[in-house]
């Protein structure tokens, strides 16, 4: 959920790019690791933008080049950014989701 209070209009979509895909986070659990690192209250760095990016469908399935796909968006958006104070989070070790976050000066 982008629009959720504690990101305070920080965080956007990047893009969905598993098929079928919406751009909303059916389970809720990129929310909660987003909030963990940006939200307002209790977030690591609670100043940093979030591009949420969904590469996995609701019941966790995708393809490897859904994924692949999902990763080179977040490389392209790197490269194009002035900002290059980025991190990547992994959620899971198999990718479940990944965010994009990108620290503000």
């Amino acid at each position: 959920m982008v629009d959720h209070e504690e990101f305070e209009g920080r965080a956007r979509h990047g893009g969905s790019f598993c098929t079928g895909c919406g751009n909303t986070d059916d389970n809720g659990h990129g929310t909660h690791v987003a909030g963990i690192a940006a939200g307002k209250t209790f977030g690591v760095a609670n100043k940093a933008k979030l591009i949420a990016v969904k590469v996995l469908k609701a019941d966790g399935t995708g393809l490897f080049s859904e994924i692949i796909a999902g990763l080179s968006f977040v490389l392209a958006d790197h490269k194009a950014s002035k900002n290059k104070k980025s991190v990547v989070k992994y959620v899971h070790i198999i990718l479940y989701l990944f965010l994009y976050i990108q620290l503000r000066n």
